[in-house]
């Protein structure tokens, strides 16, 4: 089954689905390029990037229906008019890898691809901390809890994807694992509710903006390694 072809499921039903490819992809180490479920991803760069982008076009769209479930839970309540255009800034927003411009291709594309995963390592606590603080609710939003958990899952698939294209491409490349520093809970945790709200709202916004990122710089690394007429 392609993950792009699962999205007309429900949330639930596709939590457990990718739950349970997530778990058996962790724990057998026999399988070492894709879950079970990928037939068509088989080790060639070409299927590599492939595999990559259906989960960053997954990961776009589960974002974008994050931010706007969420604005259908709160935005017309009374007193939510402020979330009409609210901007806040992200806590990603100053992070960037700067790329030497005399070095080779396959350097650069290195070094991009580390960019992507020091930006979805940057999303670990913040998603992990946002499912905690939705699901300690009263009233907990279950769709929108189902979709941040379904977003976690696909963001750890994808830093696997981007690792193998990496080792592919650079075999003695090392991870950096330092990601930008997220300073939010504080405000999730707020006794505030209208304080708590915008907190959601703008870690929703940052999220759809750095999964945007991603699948633009995943499409351009693609073009530059695999041949594709569509570019």
């Amino acid at each position: 089954m392609q993950l792009t072809s699962i999205q007309s499921r429900s949330p639930r039903t596709l939590l457990v689905l990718l739950v349970s490819n997530l778990v058996l992809w962790e724990n057998v180490a026999s399988v070492p390029l894709c879950p079970s479920w990928d037939g068509s991803c088989h080790g060639t760069l070409k299927n590599m990037f492939e595999y990559a982008l259906s989960l960053s076009y997954e990961l776009q769209n589960h974002t974008a229906e994050l931010l706007s479930d969420f604005l259908l839970d709160v935005q017309y309540a009374s007193g939510r008019w402020y979330l009409d255009g609210a901007q806040s800034s992200c806590h990603t927003s100053t992070f960037g890898i700067m790329i030497p411009e005399e070095e080779t291709e396959q350097i650069k594309a290195t070094f991009l691809l580390q960019e992507i995963l020091t930006l979805l390592g940057a999303w670990k606590d913040p998603l992990s901390h946002v499912v905690s603080e939705l699901s300690g609710m009263e009233e907990a939003p279950t769709e929108i809890i189902e979709r941040a958990n379904i977003v976690e899952i696909i963001v750890k698939g994808l830093q696997e994807g981007v690792r193998r294209i990496l080792r592919k491409l650079y075999p003695r490349f090392k991870e950096v694992e330092e990601y930008p520093i997220w300073k939010g809970l504080s405000s999730l945790q707020s006794p505030d509710e209208d304080l708590r709200v915008f907190a959601f709202h703008s870690l929703f916004q940052c999220l759809k903006r750095d999964s945007r990122k991603i699948d633009s710089n995943l499409k351009v690394l693609k073009c530059r390694f695999v041949y594709d007429p569509d570019c």
